[in-house]
């Protein structure tokens, strides 16, 4: 991976800066402390995985006062051309574009187009500033936990496919054993099935099966014999059934016949009891027309109504009389006011008014005469019409009387002809089973029993020749299932033993893929070389210092006198030389075996806390150490002697703004 062009717009102390790289470019950055040296490096590491080493996030890349700002950063991979392109601000977007060819587009997710830029770089952000990015110390190789380390190796050197094949074999073996120990549950059931038939299962199944064949085929003649003696005694067996159904049918008919006696009797005696209610009846009512005598009722009834308009009607006549009569008696005083004309009351008016009165009062005694004749009418009326209906309710009980002994007649005919076919038929049915009885000789009933009792017997044998059957159909079954399960159970046990071998094959592998297996080996190989590199690049500076290496990525130094001694008791010159020395061996080893090619290093104060005299040695060894990489980056608070670097840049910032100079 070369870098091409980087283009930063508002972020960190960059207002619009765009910086140009070449193959075989050595760069030397200088500037003060706090200029944007470091900020050029932080917005390569922003674009490519949204993260920097000093930790920044979100909208703190942007430089203050801004809203919006991006890094679009050109590099050469496996000669192809990438653009990545990645802005912050009210939209969030990343961009890639690969030989001219846009991977994504507005509506694409950030995450999605990480994964495409991600798969081609096949580094991430641990491992860039690990090989690649030689910054702060706390982010420095050295000061991880042994644990961290490791991971960090195995990312690099692809040691994690190891712990993949590792998760896979483990699977597989979770998998084969599961399987293993359902056939051996299996193998279980199918012996337990074999122990229930006992000790010699096939001998004895076949043994039961002959006895059984041979019970089969006494019961088999014995049938033969009983349905030759049905056979010869089956006309006998007609005779005996008829004479059995006729028995019956003459029980039926008797019991008809008396029934049928007992039914004429009771409606007999309701007959004559109806006679003697129609006997006691009024002569003179057996001889009354009931349409004449209904035709009477109606014509008392429109009588009756008419009476009663009358009666209403003189009451009427009455009431209104009376009225008048108490209204005129009310003016009777001389002097009143009359009511009808309105005048006063004098002698001659009141004599008409007293003459008007007494002809009133007369009106209504003619109308309570009249109204008092026409209420004895009323009377008379009502009770001729309740002796008229009093008839008519007696005519209506004789006519239905009459009714019943006409019913009664027809159903005694009914019944004496019903009888006498029952009689006829007990009759004939009686000299048929004389007959029987002659054909037959002996006593019927006994050759009934003696029959029904062959074909019990009959029957009997051929309900145990069924069950017999069965048994043998059960014992074939049997024997069959168990030669079966015998099968079974060999070919189980020949896939248990594979499955045996399967899940031994797969301990070997999952035990050589653990971390204490090939992944080990390989690691300690890396650390090995790794402590020789950077003990060599030591050497080349002229340090008494050495590092040493142990099993589990536990780095230890010693010093000029061999002794151990810690980290932290180094001053910052020492310290440095030592981080560098193993940023500069895993750097070496990652280029050489790794599958990461980046070509060009950054060196962030490759210088810092190193005296003068030293500066100049350290720089050769860099140099001589990647004399194979086409691209280095070099900044540093100070100016140092030109060496091996090409181009050199001064970095200032004015107002908050970085601006950059080459000279």
């Amino acid at each position: 991976m070369l870098i091409i062009k980087v283009e930063i717009k508002d972020i960190f102390s960059y207002d619009h800066m765009v910086f140009n790289f070449a193959e075989n470019d050595h760069v030397f950055i200088y500037g003060n402390n706090g200029c944007g040296k470091t900020s050029l490096f932080e917005s390569i590491s922003w674009c490519l995985f949204d993260n920097t080493v000093k930790g920044y996030s979100k909208d703190k890349v942007l430089r203050v006062g801004k809203t919006n700002g991006y890094v679009e950063l050109e590099f050469l991979l496996n000669k192809h051309v990438y653009i990545v392109r990645r802005t912050r601000g009210k939209v969030n977007k990343l961009f890639v574009t690969i030989d001219g060819v846009v991977k994504c587009d507005e509506k694409s997710r950030v995450s999605d187009v990480e994964g495409i830029l991600h798969s081609a770089l096949k580094f991430d952000f641990d491992t860039f500033v690990n090989i690649a990015y030689s910054g702060q110390e706390s982010v420095n190789f050295f000061n991880r936990s042994p644990k961290e380390k490791i991971e960090n190796i195995s990312k690099i050197f692809g040691f994690n496919k190891i712990d993949k094949a590792y998760k896979y074999v483990d699977d597989l073996l979770v998998d084969v054993g599961r399987e293993y120990y359902e056939l051996k549950g299996r193998l279980n059931a199918e012996k337990e099935i074999l122990d229930r038939y006992g000790d010699f299962p096939i001998r004895q199944t076949k043994n039961d099966i002959n006895s059984v064949k041979n019970d089969i085929k006494d019961l088999v003649n014995l049938k033969k014999k009983m349905l030759k003696l049905i056979q010869q005694n089956f006309n006998k067996k007609k005779l005996l059934k008829e004479y059995s159904y006729n028995n019956g049918k003459i029980f039926t008919l008797k019991k008809h016949y008396k029934d049928g006696a007992n039914y004429l009797k009771k409606i007999k005696k309701e007959k004559v009891k109806l006679d003697g209610i129609i006997n006691s009846f009024d002569i003179a009512i057996l001889d009354v027309d009931l349409d004449e005598l209904s035709n009477s009722r109606k014509s008392y009834a429109m009588k009756l109504s008419r009476v009663n308009d009358d009666i209403h009607e003189f009451a009427y006549t009455i009431k209104s009389y009376s009225k008048e009569v108490r209204s005129l008696e009310k003016v009777c005083v001389i002097g009143s006011k009359c009511p009808t004309c309105l005048g006063t009351v004098d002698d001659d008016r009141k004599k008409a008014i007293g003459k008007r009165i007494a002809d009133l009062n007369t009106l209504i005694e003619d109308a309570k005469v009249k109204h008092s004749k026409l209420i004895s009418r009323h009377v008379r009326l009502e009770n001729s019409i309740g002796k008229v209906d009093e008839k008519l309710l007696e005519l209506k009980r004789l006519n239905e009387k009459r009714s019943r002994i006409e019913e009664l007649e027809k159903e005694i005919k009914i019944v004496k002809n019903r009888n006498n076919k029952h009689k006829n038929k007990i009759v004939s049915l009686s000299k048929r089973q004389k007959l029987i009885k002659g054909e037959i000789g002996g006593n019927p009933d006994a050759n009934i029993e003696m029959f029904n009792n062959l074909i019990l017997e009959s029957e009997s044998v051929a309900e145990k020749l069924s069950v017999k059957k069965v048994e043998l159909n059960n014992l074939k079954y049997r024997l069959k299932e168990i030669k079966f399960v015998k099968k079974t159970i060999m070919e189980i046990a020949t896939e248990v033993e594979d499955y045996f071998d399967e899940i031994q094959f797969y301990e070997f592998w999952k035990e050589a893929f653990a971390y204490k297996g090939i992944k080990l080996l390989m690691i300690n190989r890396v650390l090995n070389q790794m402590e020789l590199l950077a003990n060599e690049f030591l050497i080349n500076i002229d340090s008494n210092m050495r590092v040493v290496i142990e099993e589990g990525c536990n780095v230890s130094i010693k010093d000029g006198g061999g002794g151990v001694r810690d980290f932290n008791t180094y001053s910052l010159g020492e310290k440095k030389r030592i981080l560098l020395a193993l940023f500069l061996a895993l750097n070496k080893l990652a280029f050489l075996y790794a599958d990461i090619k980046i070509d060009f290093i950054i060196f962030d104060e490759l210088f810092d806390g190193i005296d003068n005299v030293s500066t100049e040695k350290v720089f050769n060894a860099v140099g001589d150490f990647f004399a194979d990489r086409s691209q280095f980056i070099i900044a540093s608070h100070r100016k140092v002697p030109s060496g091996f670097v090409n181009r050199k840049m001064l970095f200032e910032k004015v107002n908050g703004v970085t601006n950059c100079y080459e000279e």
